[in-house]
């Protein structure tokens, strides 16, 4: 739709001039059977019709290009608005049915187990090739369907989860861990629960791989829980130890003060010493002194 474009001047047709059919013939039979208007849809379109009436083709003013008709004049440089009209049709000359006969045509048939078949394939194949065809494709549609499941279990555990990392995003690196978390959780608890969901669906028919899922669901719920159990423990204990980092230096510190007050205890005795020298040689020289003399001979 070019109505919104921001740039005028590009502006796309807004409706084609022809659209898409399907044409059906009225009775298509295989053998001496008829198909039934389910089959004759399910038929593949594998050929391309090229056959066409040039001199109608040109009265509507169109042209010819391989298996196209066409309205630009250079087909390999279209125009925005040019048409490209193709033809295809079934082309096989022998088709298998796997089907249950009713009169001269073919109708569902009903498994056991409630599966409805009714199919018809181009060519020549046995109802065994048939069968594991159908088994393949059904296969591949329930791997789809598996990872489609897992993928929506994960995005919603993640949309639960969501407002845990939307309150921690204001903080920067606490905010990335915990997207970083959430994120791992939800991608743990959606596959555990498809786990679950496909063993459920398993246990009866295939007992030994539904227990096997069980197991691979509970072993994954065990490692998110010890992992969060483990995380939690680091968390609390990281700042413990942080403070033991600190003050390891500090009681070092006094270590080494320790011995510096004892060398200052040791030397206060010496410190006495020197004073109790320096009475000594005061009194010597006073005994030693003139007047000392003078005195000792006034007396005698």
């Amino acid at each position: 739709d070019s109505s919104s474009f921001n740039q005028a001047g590009h502006e796309n047709p807004s409706y084609k001039p022809y659209e898409d059919e399907i044409y059906t013939s009225d009775d298509v039979k295989v053998g001496a059977f008829s198909l039934s208007s389910k089959q004759i849809y399910s038929l593949s379109t594998n050929g391309s019709f090229t056959d066409f009436n040039q001199e109608k083709i040109g009265s509507l003013n169109l042209l010819i290009s391989d298996k196209y008709i066409t309205n630009s004049n250079d087909f390999n440089n279209p125009n925005i608005g040019d048409i490209r009209v193709e033809f295809n049709y079934n082309n096989s000359t022998e088709v298998s049915v796997l089907a249950i006969q009713r009169g001269d045509s073919f109708d569902d048939f009903t498994s056991s187990a409630g599966k409805v078949i009714n199919r018809v394939m181009d060519g020549n194949h046995t109802g065994a090739e048939m069968i594991e065809t159908i088994k393949a494709e059904n296969n591949f549609l329930k791997w789809i369907l598996r990872f489609v499941g897992a993928v929506l279990c994960i995005a919603g555990f993640g949309a639960i989860l969501k407002p845990l990392s939307a309150v921690s995003s204001f903080i920067p690196l606490l905010g990335n861990l915990v997207g970083l978390a959430v994120g791992l959780v939800s991608i743990g608890l959606g596959l555990a629960l498809s786990f679950v969901v496909i063993a459920v669906a398993w246990i009866r028919f295939r007992p030994i791989i539904g227990i096997g899922l069980l197991a691979g669901a509970l072993l994954i719920i065990v490692l998110i829980v010890v992992n969060g159990k483990k995380s939690k423990r680091d968390y609390i204990q990281q700042p413990v130890q942080n403070a033991q980092q600190v003050q390891q230096p500090v009681q070092n510190i006094q270590q080494v003060q320790q011995p510096v007050q004892n060398v200052q205890q040791v030397q206060q005795p010496t410190q006495n010493v020197q004073q109790v020298q320096q009475s000594q040689i005061q009194s010597q020289a006073e005994s030693n002194s003139p007047l000392n003399d003078m005195y000792n001979n006034n007396q005698q």
